[in-house]
């Protein structure tokens, strides 16, 4: 099923993905039945793992999970964030997979806050071409469908500014807009003739000082996205797309066209 939605730009160290162990990975904290979903998503077309709303929020949960934990021990600041990532003015290539495996023993955080943000907006995207459970059904729950307080996890990529890792910025972003999108009053009516055109989802991520995921959390199985729960996060992000178009770093301005595109659209 292809998906919708603004494209992300491939990881440079996409290759190195299949290569991922999560055992040694101490420092995400996760929990067996955490690492056995990622397993078991890996193995699965995204399609069924997302065929049910309570696997899918669990799905979302963890991947949103890698990105706080991950960001928590220090990712964003090694080898991966770095390189050049595609579209973004540089003409330098993707990794081979020997340079990405490579990369994924220097820096094993930075590699797994690609994939986990790279898998996030497989999800929305898959989400958005209709696959029965929707963006706000994954991403808002309780019965007024209220913006997971996750989404925090997200601002915290993008405020690491011109340190941080351009393909997780600009992914970040992304994600975090698609979610907001979907709790707008012109979305919210669309959606409700057609589930379709749910637009917009992504992640609503764990928080840096969260140790776990909540795998039983309520789903918001009506699939309602209060609006007001989204406008803090939406302030958030236009405040940092605005300070990057301000840059005089050209760069930045590659980083933010994804989400504005999103929240454009």
């Amino acid at each position: 099923m292809a998906g919708r939605g603004p494209v992300l730009a491939p990881s440079p160290v996409a290759l190195a993905f299949p290569h991922i162990q999560w055992d040694p990975l101490a420092s995400l904290r996760l929990t067996a039945q955490e690492t056995a979903l990622l397993r078991m998503a890996e193995t699965n077309p995204i399609e069924y793992t997302l065929a049910d709303s309570r696997d899918a929020a669990m799905y979302a949960r963890v991947l949103l999970k890698l990105l706080a934990e991950a960001a928590a021990a220090g990712a964003g600041f090694g080898l991966v964030s770095t390189l050049p990532v595609s579209g973004s003015g540089s003409s330098s290539s993707p990794c081979n997979e020997s340079e990405a495996i490579e990369a994924l023993s220097s820096d094993p955080l930075g590699v797994v806050s690609h994939y986990a943000i790279t898998k996030l907006h497989s999800i929305i995207t898959t989400l958005m071409s209709g696959t029965g459970v929707t963006v706000g059904t994954v991403f808002y729950v309780g019965k007024d469908g209220v913006l997971v307080d996750q989404w925090k996890a997200l601002i915290r990529i993008l405020n690491k500014g011109g340190r941080g890792d351009v393909f997780a910025q600009s992914g970040a972003a992304l994600c975090l807009a698609l979610i907001l999108v979907t709790a707008c009053p012109s979305m919210t009516t669309a959606s409700s003739t057609s589930g379709s055109s749910a637009t917009a989802a992504a992640t609503a991520t764990a928080t840096a000082t969260s140790t776990d995921i909540n795998i039983s959390a309520t789903t918001n199985r009506a699939g309602s996205a209060s609006y007001a729960s989204a406008v803090e996060p939406l302030e958030a992000l236009t405040a940092w797309i605005v300070s990057q178009l301000k840059s005089a770093t050209g760069s930045n301005i590659g980083i933010v066209v994804p989400a504005m595109t999103a929240l454009m659209a």
